[in-house]
C-alpha cells in the first residue's frame, strides 16, 4: 500500500493522453483540465439544481452516471481501435485487478451516494463546502508515510479546511438557530466528511490506476458502474409510479449528459495527469462555481458566506500556480 500511495503523488510515466510529455508539463496539463472540468460541474450544478425538479434530482445524477459510463466504454473502444488493437474487456480487467476494479467503484458510488443523502439533513451548500474542503488535508494524511511532505505543504491545505470549516459552520448555525435539529445536522456533517473520504479515494486510485498505465478512458469504461445500477434501482420505480413521461425522461437524460456527464470524463481525465494534491485543492473551489452560478440564476448568500468560498478558491488556486511555478523552475 505505501507503494501505491507513493504512486499517487509521484508523476507517472506513462502518458494517459498517449502524448510524449514530461511529468512537469504533463501535470500542468492536469491542473489546467481539472480546472475547467470543475468550472464545467459547477456550472452544470448551478443549472441542474434550477431546471431540475428537486424529486427528480438523483434520478437526473444516476441517467448522468449512466450516459457516463457507455461513452466510458465506447472511448475506450475508439482509442483502442484508434491505436490499431481490438479493445476486450476480459484484458482490461485483468490489468485492472479486482480490488482496484471494487474499490474505484466503491469510492465513486461513495462520493455521490453518502453527499445526496447529507444534503438531505444539512443545507446543499454547507455539505458541498465541506465534502471538498477536506480533500487536500486528506491527501497529505493518507500520502504521508510515504511521500514524507514538508511541513510547508500542510499551509494551504490546512488554511482550505479551516475556511471550509467556518464557512460551513456559519451556515449550519443559522441552520440550528431556525429550528434545525441537533441530531440531524451533525449526522449530516459526518455523512459530508464521508463522501469528501471517498472523492479523495477517487482521486488516489484513479492516479494509482494511471501510473501502472491504464488510461483515463479505460478507468471510465468501468468506473461508473456500481453508481448508476444503485442510482436507478432507487429511483426507476418511483418515476414509473409517479408516471413521468418520455419526454421528461429525454430531458433529465439530456441535462444529466451535459451537466454532470461531460465535466465528470474530463475530471477523470484531469486526475490522471494532475498531482493529486493540486487536483483536490482545485476540487476545493467547486462550491464557489456552484455558488456563482446560483447567484447569476437568482439566488442570494449571506456575505460572509460568500466571503468564505470566495477565500477557498484564492488559497487553492493560488498553492496550485505557486507549485506548478516551483515544479516548472
Amino acid at each position: 500500500m505505501t507503494s501505491s500511495r507513493a504512486a499517487a503523488e509521484a508523476p507517472s510515466e506513462h502518458p494517459s493522453t498517449g502524448t510524449a510529455t514530461t511529468p512537469v508539463s504533463r501535470e500542468g496539463l492536469g491542473a489546467l483540465v481539472v480546472a475547467l472540468a470543475v468550472l464545467w460541474q459547477g456550472i452544470g450544478t448551478g443549472v441542474v439544481g434550477h431546471v431540475v425538479a428537486p424529486e427528480h434530482s438523483v434520478l437526473t445524477t444516476a441517467t448522468a452516471f449512466l450516459v457516463a459510463a457507455v461513452v466510458g466504454v465506447a472511448g475506450w473502444q475508439l482509442d483502442g481501435l484508434r491505436r490499431g488493437g481490438r479493445p476486450q474487456a476480459a484484458p482490461l480487467l485483468a490489468r485492472i485487478g479486482l480490488r482496484d476494479l471494487l474499490l474505484v467503484n466503491g469510492v465513486t458510488a461513495g462520493a455521490f451516494g453518502l453527499f445526496y443523502i447529507a444534503a438531505t439533513l444539512i443545507a446543499p451548500t454547507a455539505a458541498s463546502v465541506l465534502e471538498v474542503g477536506i480533500g487536500p488535508v486528506v491527501v497529505l494524511l493518507v500520502t504521508w508515510r510515504a511521500v514524507r511532505h514538508r511541513a510547508a505543504a500542510w499551509v494551504h491545505p490546512l488554511l482550505v479546511l479551516a475556511l471550509s470549516g467556518t464557512t460551513a459552520t456559519m451556515i449550519l448555525v443559522e441552520a440550528s438557530r431556525a429550528g434545525g435539529d441537533a441530531g440531524r445536522l451533525l449526522l449530516g456533517t459526518l455523512l459530508c466528511l464521508a463522501a469528501g473520504i471517498c472523492a479523495v479515494g477517487v482521486l488516489l486510485v484513479s492516479k494509482v490506476m494511471a501510473s501502472r498505465g491504464i488510461l483515463a478512458w479505460e478507468i471510465s469504461a468501468v468506473r461508473f458502474h456500481l453508481v448508476w445500477v444503485l442510482g436507478l434501482a432507487l429511483t426507476v420505480p418511483g418515476a414509473v409510479e409517479a408516471g413521468l413521461s418520455a419526454g421528461e425522461l429525454a430531458g433529465i437524460v439530456l441535462v444529466g449528459a451535459a451537466a454532470i456527464a461531460g465535466p465528470i470524463l474530463l475530471l477523470q481525465w484531469g486526475v490522471t495527469l494532475a498531482k493529486t494534491l493540486h487536483a483536490a485543492l482545485l476540487l476545493a473551489c467547486l462550491p464557489a462555481v456552484v455558488l456563482a452560478a446560483d447567484l447569476v440564476l437568482g439566488a442570494s448568500f449571506p456575505l460572509l458566506v460568500v466571503a468564505g468560498v470566495v477565500g477557498i478558491v484564492l488559497v487553492s488556486v493560488f498553492s496550485t500556480v505557486r507549485d506548478r511555478r516551483q515544479a516548472a523552475g
